[in-house]
């Protein structure tokens, strides 16, 4: 985050099997705020009350979601927002940070 924060007002996570139409992922964001904390995906349902979003389809965190995961979910080395060792899936355990630092969540698709 420090070296590339200020670099991008969208960052995304996506596996290398993973595809996208920039464009329209472009389009879609263009609606929204970079400043606003955003988690962008395709909604997994289980273990996250407002579920979470898939690793394996891709999600996108805006500027402000980046640095309240940054700032204060990693930082909290008590573990109150995120999970601080490197145990559970990883897109499970942002879903559960997100949640906690009250980023707003907008689904794409939906799968159980």
């Amino acid at each position: 985050m420090e070296y590339f924060r200020h670099e991008g007002d969208w960052f995304v996570k996506a596996d290398d099997d993973t595809y996208m139409v920039m464009e329209n992922l472009r389009f879609m964001l263009s609606q929204y705020k970079t400043e606003e904390p955003w988690y962008f995906g395709c909604k997994f349902k289980r273990y996250v009350t407002s579920g979470y979003m898939s690793g394996g389809a891709g999600y996108v965190l805006s500027k402000e979601a980046l640095k309240k995961l940054v700032t204060i979910g990693l930082e909290d080395k008590k573990g109150t927002y995120c999970r601080q060792d490197e145990h559970g899936p990883e897109d499970l355990e942002i879903g559960k940070c997100m949640e906690k630092l009250n980023v707003s969540r907008l689904f794409q698709g939906y799968r159980k």
